[in-house]
């Protein structure tokens, strides 16, 4: 075989004939030319090469189908799987676009690519071999599942059957199936004619409706104002409905204990309330007045009732200090000391908390003598007395108030003067002088964190007895 080619100037040149096996038969036998071209690399199918009918998921999940997520290098989630779709395997996946933060198509992976694996349901996790997915991309994902979307014709809704080929509505009745969690959306605006009910559509208030023509049988013995049941009239119902006769109260059918009776005088409303702890407050609540026991909190866990005397029907009390004997908190302090023409002190000391020391102090002497009570004392603690719980029952509580004798150094006694008292006559002898009282009139509530000096002075051979009594005590409001 020879190829001619024809010069421009009229000339014919012989091209050498080509080997055989410079050709090759094509499907349909044409002969062509044998090329030693080959196709290397990826060939890239774009958005536009791919169906998009199928379910689409989108990071943000707007416009989309369901939604997708980062989770690894290499995986994927894809959640909130439409109804119907309750997973989606490999075989269900086209494609996978890759877009970077910028907004760029970092890549497009396809099941001709690369390996595409996947588990679990919603959400189902995806998996690309080799891919390199960065926790700020975002993804989309192409499937071939296709989506389900139900049609109706309104004529059928209305009874009418669709002639297709004359194109006529005929007179019929047709039934349509929707499915329980399909949403179909109709506006009717009048049925044979009639026009249904709207806001500007209303009967008049006090409106009265006339029921005629009705069944004799039935009309017979309607309620009226002057057919009335007797009071206490019993009512039988039988032959019910079983949906509507269903969860009738009976004997053994009752209500659970959650709903609620409220007591009212019409006005206001009876509140119930649990005196819980120390810090229910009353104040401003509505009660019943009934025929009950006066019960009070003995501590933070029970109440128990008040008792009065049988015979004068006064509350049985007893005074506050005494309580706080029996509570562990009182305490007692008591010193004997010969001192003659001399003075000796005491010193008190409070602890830097909100528990006060409620106390009342005593001196006694068998002759004359000056006995000073003073507040703010800069000395230091001398000798430690013992304070005494005065509840002696298990084991006592020790106090936090401290009492030393003839405390030492510092230069003050303190410059506030609580108390200043001269008992007793020189050269009286064996008689016992207080310089204490009715606790009234005599106790004082001791500053927190400070120091007190009980000075007595004598001015004879005399005995001096100190006595500090006091109990410890944190407001309650």
């Amino acid at each position: 075989m020879a190829i001619h080619i024809t010069r421009t100037d009229g000339q014919t040149v012989d091209i050498q004939k080509y080997q055989a096996d410079s050709y090759t038969t094509d499907v349909d036998g044409n002969r062509a030319l044998r090329t030693t071209a080959s196709i290397t690399g990826d060939v890239n199918v774009d958005a536009n090469s791919v169906s998009t009918s199928g379910l689409i998921g989108k990071a943000s999940g707007t416009n989309a189908d369901f939604t997708t997520a980062y989770a690894s290098g290499t995986t994927i989630t894809l959640s909130s799987l439409p109804t119907g779709t309750s997973s989606i395997k490999a075989d269900d996946i086209i494609s996978i676009s890759q877009v970077a933060v910028s907004g760029a198509v970092t890549n497009t992976y396809t099941r001709d690519d690369v390996t595409i694996t996947t588990s679990g349901t919603d959400p189902t996790t995806v998996t690309v071999s080799g891919a390199t997915f960065v926790a700020t991309d975002t993804f989309i994902v192409y499937t071939n599942i296709e989506r389900i979307q139900d049609k109706i014709n309104i004529d059928q809704l209305n009874g009418n059957t669709i002639n297709t080929n004359g194109g006529n509505i005929d007179t019929g009745t047709q039934t349509v199936a929707i499915a329980d969690d399909d949403n179909v959306s109709t506006k009717l605006t009048s049925i044979e004619g009639k026009d249904f009910a709207t806001s500007a559509k209303q009967l008049a208030d006090n409106h009265n409706v006339t029921v005629s023509n009705m069944i004799p049988a039935v009309e017979t013995g309607l309620a009226t104002s002057a057919k009335q049941l007797a009071d206490d009239h019993n009512v039988t119902v039988s032959n019910m409905i079983p949906a509507v006769e269903t969860g009738l109260a009976t004997s053994t059918n009752q209500t659970n204990a959650t709903q609620k009776s409220q007591v009212s005088n019409g006005t206001i409303e009876a509140n119930v309330i649990v005196a819980a702890d120390d810090d229910t407050n009353l104040d401003g609540e509505e009660g019943l007045v009934t025929n009950s026991v006066l019960n009070a909190r003995i501590d933070a866990d029970k109440i128990k009732p008040l008792r009065m005397d049988g015979s004068t029907h006064s509350m049985q009390t007893i005074e506050y200090e005494h309580h706080e004997i029996h509570a562990g908190s009182s305490f007692v302090v008591s010193d004997v000391q010969s001192v003659s023409t001399t003075t000796m002190k005491w010193q008190i000391t409070t602890p830097a908390s909100t528990k006060y020391s409620h106390i009342i102090f005593g001196i006694e002497c068998t002759g004359e003598c000056l006995a000073t009570i003073t507040e703010g004392s800069d000395r230091t603690d001398g000798t430690a007395l013992t304070e005494i719980n005065r509840n002696r029952v298990g084991t006592p509580t020790v106090a936090g108030t401290i009492v030393t004798r003839t405390p030492t150094g510092g230069n003050t006694d303190g410059a506030i003067t609580l108390q200043s008292l001269r008992i007793g006559a020189t050269g009286v002898g064996s008689k016992t002088i207080s310089a204490g009282g009715a606790r009234g009139q005599n106790e004082f509530v001791l500053k927190p964190g400070t120091k007190y000096i009980v000075s007595a002075q004598t001015f004879a051979a005399v005995f001096v007895t100190f006595t500090a009594d006091w109990y410890e005590h944190t407001d309650k409001d």
